[in-house]
C-alpha cells in the first residue's frame, strides 16, 4: 500500500536498521519520526518530502550522507539536532529553503552550508555548537533578515562568506 504520511510519533526512535526505503509516495513525516535511529547501510528517502518537522532526525545516525536535504523548503525546530558521523553531507545547499527554525542543526556535524535569498524565516541558534570550522556561505547580495543570535554559538574558526562588496551590509 502507498502511504502518503509517516505521522507516527517516534516511529523509528532508537531503532537500529540495516536498510530503510521510504517510498516516493510518502509526502510528509511526523515530528521525532527518526529520532535516535541508526541506519547502518542504506537509507532511501522519498523525494516528495519537502518539510522536515520538529526533531525528526534528532540524534539520527546514518553511515551514508542524507541526500535529500538539498530539496527541502522547511527545516523544523532542532530537525537535525545532534546528527552524528557522516549523516550530513559535506556540503548542504539550501537554495530552495524558505524556513530554517530554531536550533535546526544544533550540535550536529555539519561543516559547510550554502544559503540563498529564498529564506523568509531564520530561527535562533540554527548552527549552535556545530563543527568549529563551520563555513556558512550566503548567495545573496542583501543580508538575510534574522534575529541577533541566528547563528548562535559558533566556533572561533567558523566563517561567514558573503558576496564581494556586501560585507558592511551583513555586518550591521
Amino acid at each position: 500500500r502507498n502511504h502518503q504520511h509517516l505521522t507516527c510519533y517516534l516511529l523509528f526512535q532508537g531503532v537500529q536498521i540495516k536498510k530503510l526505503n521510504i517510498r516516493n509516495s510518502v509526502r510528509s513525516i511526523g515530528d521525532f519520526c527518526f529520532m535516535g535511529a541508526v541506519i547502518s547501510e542504506e537509507f532511501k528517502f522519498s523525494n516528495q518530502v519537502t518539510t522536515i518537522p520538529n526533531q525528526a532526525f534528532n540524534s539520527f545516525e546514518c553511515h551514508a550522507p542524507l541526500t535529500f536535504i538539498d530539496r527541502l523548503k522547511v527545516i523544523g525546530f532542532a530537525a537535525f539536532y545532534k546528527c552524528k558521523g557522516s549523516t550530513l553531507p559535506q556540503t548542504i545547499s539550501l537554495y530552495e529553503v524558505r524556513e530554517i527554525h530554531n536550533l535546526a542543526f544544533q550540535s550536529s556535524s555539519v561543516t559547510y552550508i550554502e544559503l540563498s535569498s529564498s529564506i523568509d524565516v531564520l530561527g535562533i541558534k540554527m548552527f549552535d555548537n556545530c563543527n568549529d570550522n563551520l563555513v556558512v556561505r550566503c548567495f545573496t547580495y542583501a543580508p538575510l533578515t534574522s534575529k541577533e543570535d541566528a547563528f548562535g554559538n559558533l566556533g572561533e574558526k567558523a566563517t561567514l562568506v558573503v558576496p564581494k562588496g556586501t560585507k558592511i551590509g551583513f555586518k550591521n
